[in-house]
């Protein structure tokens, strides 16, 4: 028996899986987590909050890049900034993100309800001006309560339908955004909406949007009929960008890298030329 148990100790020791605490990944800082919720759809909404926090000499405030599907992009945005940081080839940030904590909409993820304008086709989409005074009411006062966010240099990221409602925010919301990064917006469903023309007259965030060249037709199409609509039209201020040799799920990296960059290094309030000409869309 004694041999048994030496054995299992002997085993254990070589290959048993042990918990570690997030810290073992010293890329990925968690500074801290917030639960939140809201009534959307007849039911409670709720949501994480996931902070990350560079380290820094000076108390003085740093940009903030609010992350959608945070449940996602957080770990591999967070860690990214970190990275980047390493070489200074970024500037410190806040990296937040709201995660739903699930993929699918029966074990709470509201995205697909959160992110959209209204559609004919689904009766569920159209919560967009909801999640937007929720982020304006809710979020953004935690954020800035327990962490030295700049309110001047405050950005949001959302990819897919993520972009879909980062175009929303620009165009008809009232968060106090300096810049948004719309990478791949899917407005297959409901471009009619996105070609009106936009309620939003004042403190219009710049828009950072990318396009990969591979994502799939049924999301370019319409795309590009949008970058037609507002490319040229003096209410938006857009940047167009082609990301080449990427897909609709791979681009998100790089639209991040690129969207902060170029959203912080502009003059107050951040204005960006429109290159849609020289990069626009096959």
């Amino acid at each position: 028996m004694r041999s048994v148990f030496v054995l299992l100790l002997v085993f254990c020791a070589v290959g048993c899986a042990v918990q570690q605490p997030l810290s073992v990944m010293q890329g990925l800082t968690v500074t801290g987590q917030h639960a939140l919720q809201r009534q959307a759809q007849g039911k409670t909404q709720r949501y994480q909050l996931l902070v990350s926090v560079p380290a820094q000499t000076t108390e003085a405030p740093l940009p903030l890049v609010l992350l959608l599907d945070g449940g996602r992009n957080f770990p591999l945005l967070a860690s990214y900034a970190s990275f980047l940081q390493l070489e200074d080839s970024m500037p410190p940030v806040i990296v937040a993100a709201l995660s739903y904590g699930a993929d699918s909409f029966e074990k709470g993820n509201g995205r697909s309800h959160d992110y959209t304008a209204p559609a004919v086709e689904r009766d569920f989409w159209g919560g967009a001006a909801g999640f937007d005074a929720f982020i304006t009411e809710q979020v953004l006062p935690v954020l800035s309560a327990h962490y030295p966010v700049d309110p001047q240099r405050q950005i949001l990221l959302g990819q897919s339908l993520g972009g879909q409602f980062a175009l929303y925010t620009a165009m008809h919301g009232t968060s106090p955004w300096s810049g948004v990064i719309a990478i791949n917006p899917a407005l297959h469903r409901n471009l009619s909406f996105f070609l009106q023309p936009s309620t939003r007259s004042s403190n219009v965030p710049a828009i950072a949007l990318f396009s990969a060249d591979q994502d799939a037709e049924r999301f370019q199409a319409p795309l590009r009929q949008w970058i037609e609509r507002w490319r040229r039209d003096p209410a938006l201020p857009l940047h167009v960008t082609r990301l080449q040799g990427h897909t609709h799920l791979s681009a998100n990296p790089e639209g991040f890298r690129q969207g902060v960059l170029a959203l912080l290094k502009q003059a107050e309030p951040p204005l960006l030329t429109d290159n849609a000409e020289a990069q626009q869309s096959p």
